[in-house]
């Protein structure tokens, strides 16, 4: 199984959603994940 990369931008955004929004990192991680795919799912 291959490790899964995600960009320097989402890296960013899911600090600053734990920094400033105090939320868990795990679902920082979700939130942005889930958010993403959305925004595939529409583009296609």
């Amino acid at each position: 199984m291959q490790r899964r990369r995600f960009s320097r931008e989402f890296k960013l955004e899911a600090v600053r959603l734990v920094k400033e929004w105090r939320v868990a990192t795990a679902q920082a991680a979700l939130d942005l994940y889930l958010e993403r795919q959305s925004q595939f799912q529409e583009a296609e």
